[in-house]
């Protein structure tokens, strides 16, 4: 790279890093599926919780051995044909990229389902969300990632203190009883709930832009796993056992609802945290869906592998944008959007257990990489049976 390149461009560093895998991650599922879980399986709609936590520890873990592996390798493409045929790679790999544009909708569509913007239609808003956040991609992966680190740690210090605040108020008679639909009925809310555990990858996408990526990436990883899991597990008991499951299912806002029941008037403060979030999770997405689009778009279409002096992929955000942006046009439901995102997700994380454990030569990883793809399977296979 030359060196009038270099004066406009700095790597991710660790915090960045960290900040796209939890922005990527908690977004605007962690403030609607609550409730659509607990509506679905009562009390028990925690083991959907608990499930997807293994899945995702495990297929997380696998990511983490590859990364080391293949160090600095780009946006997953090229890592899996390590694996995989050129062509089934690329099958993979398109799979995931409709997946993040589905992820990117999704996200917009909650936004503005929480926005009412100056009388605004919902789609047009959204439309426009997506648009600017296209546009600060555009100006540089440094203010980019600087953007998603601040919108991260907004949104995840309130979400502790909430977790935090209705801790004296759980009621062990509020998880009783626990399965009121049915011992089995969490496997059906567990597709809906894998939705906030996805986009912990992106962390690992960005691999070419980082210094020393074979200890960064996995510490990254590592780092989202512990993060993710204690603020999903911890604030799912505090919300079903403050105010009840059935409560939770009655409202669309389930920790609006349980803050406000408890702390009146802080409504509206949580509804700020949800958007903030949201708008976190809308930016990783579509950062680290550029990067994959570049990554394998660039190897048929060369005007995809071209870079602007700050190193962004040009054309692969136009791209990202101008797709979504019609998606939302199109098609503006968010649950069928996160359904329609994890399955596409869902597919290409059990070929990375898959990858891990044919390039693996670790009885551990191994073990990781059958618990992702049983666990993974059976969460995916729920989504057609429910």
């Amino acid at each position: 790279m030359a060196e009038n390149e270099n004066a406009n461009y700095r790597p991710l560093r660790l915090v960045d890093l960290i900040g796209l895998g939890v922005g990527g991650t908690i977004g605007s599922g962690i403030f609607v599926v609550p409730a659509i879980s607990a509506g679905m399986a009562g009390p028990s709609s925690l083991l959907a919780w608990v499930l997807c936590a293994i899945s995702f520890g495990a297929v997380l873990a696998c990511l983490i051995w590859l990364s080391r592996r293949f160090a600095g390798m780009g946006a997953f493409y090229t890592l899996f044909t390590k694996a995989f045929s050129e062509r089934l790679s690329g099958a993979i790999v398109v799979c995931y990229i409709v997946s993040g544009i589905l992820g990117v909708a999704t996200v917009a569509a909650a936004i503005g389902s929480c926005v009412d913007f100056f009388g605004m239609p919902a789609p047009i808003f959204e439309a426009v969300v997506v648009i600017a956040f296209g546009a600060l991609n555009l100006s540089g992966v440094a203010l980019s990632a600087w953007v998603e680190d601040v919108l991260t740690v907004l949104k995840v210090l309130p979400l502790l203190l909430i977790t935090l605040a209705l801790m004296p108020f759980i009621s062990t008679a509020n998880f009783t009883p626990f399965s009121p639909h049915g011992s089995f009925a969490f496997l059906g809310s567990a597709v809906v709930v894998y939705w906030c555990f996805t986009g912990f990858e992106l962390s690992a996408i960005p691999s070419r832009r980082v210094m020393d990526p074979e200890s960064t990436v996995p510490r990254s990883l590592l780092y989202v796993f512990v993060i993710v899991v204690a603020i999903y597990l911890s604030i799912n008991v505090a919300l079903i056992g403050s105010v009840g499951s059935a409560a939770l299912a009655s409202t669309l806002s389930p920790i609006s609802y349980a803050v406000d029941n408890f702390f009146k008037g802080f409504g509206p403060v949580v509804l700020a945290i949800a958007i903030i979030s949201m708008l976190s999770a809308l930016n990783a997405y579509l950062f680290g869906t550029s990067l994959v689009i570049e990554s394998f778009a660039g190897k048929y279409v060369p005007a995809f592998a071209r870079e602007s002096k700050r190193r962004v992929p040009v054309l692969s955000i136009l791209l990202c944008t101008t797709v979504t942006v019609a998606l939302l046009l199109a098609m503006d439901r968010f649950v069928f959007l996160a359904s329609a995102s994890v399955i596409t997700t869902l597919i290409p994380y059990i070929f990375l257990c898959v990858a891990a454990f044919i390039l693996v030569d670790s009885k551990w990883i191994r073990l990781m990489a059958i618990i992702g793809i049983v666990s993974t399977a059976a969460i995916l296979a729920s989504s057609f049976i429910h």
